[in-house]
């Protein structure tokens, strides 16, 4: 069975699973599912109009709902933005704060370079790998907390997973860089130290 699905001035000649292939009548159900994949409309936003009445989200079939072959249904209903879902929005307030603490890292690292490299007084440099340490101590418990709350986020089944879980997934690798970048650091003071 084919129908036309009619989204603003988009037109979708879609094609339904067949009876025989479904084992059982073709129902609202199946016909909602094709819209998502077709038209990106999310499945709770999405309203279908048929000869001026709104079809339920059930599992009627097509026939008592008097969709035939050639029939035409209107689309109501936003695109998914994965850039407004909230997990992506979490994740990009994540991003912002990795990236302020790889700015104070970069800062810490250059100071460091400058204490191990000789340019601070002698009788100033216990202090410098003092005061040193535990800012490389905070910026971890940063990056930790950070990865925590990735870590707790719940990636359920929607559009936007795929986006969620790849943002998640570059934000976790960058921390761990500079989780290293950090040891690196702590390194470099304990020797400066010995």
């Amino acid at each position: 069975m084919t129908v036309e699905l009619r989204h603003g001035s988009e037109r979708h000649q879609v094609t339904l699973p067949s009876e025989v292939l479904l084992g059982r009548e073709v129902t609202i159900s199946d016909l909602l599912e094709v819209i998502v994949n077709t038209t990106g409309i999310t499945r709770d936003c999405v309203k279908m109009i048929f000869k001026g009445k709104t079809l339920p989200h059930d599992h009627t079939p097509l026939k008592v709902a008097g969709v035939t072959d050639g029939s035409r249904i209107m689309l109501l209903g936003r695109k998914h933005d994965p850039d407004s879902d909230a997990i992506v929005i979490a994740i990009r307030q994540v991003e912002v704060t990795v990236d302020s603490v790889h700015q104070q890292i970069m800062l810490l690292r250059s100071e460091v370079d400058g204490v191990t490299k000789g340019f601070l007084p002698s009788h100033l440099i216990a202090d410098a790998v003092k005061r040193h340490k535990r800012q490389q101590l905070q910026l971890d418990e940063k990056l930790t907390v950070l990865m925590e709350q990735l870590d707790s986020l719940q990636l359920s089944q929607s559009t936007s997973v795929q986006v969620a879980r790849e943002r998640r997934k570059t934000c976790i690798q960058h921390i761990q860089e500079m989780l290293t970048m950090l040891d690196s650091i702590a390194t470099s003071l304990q020797s400066t130290l010995s």
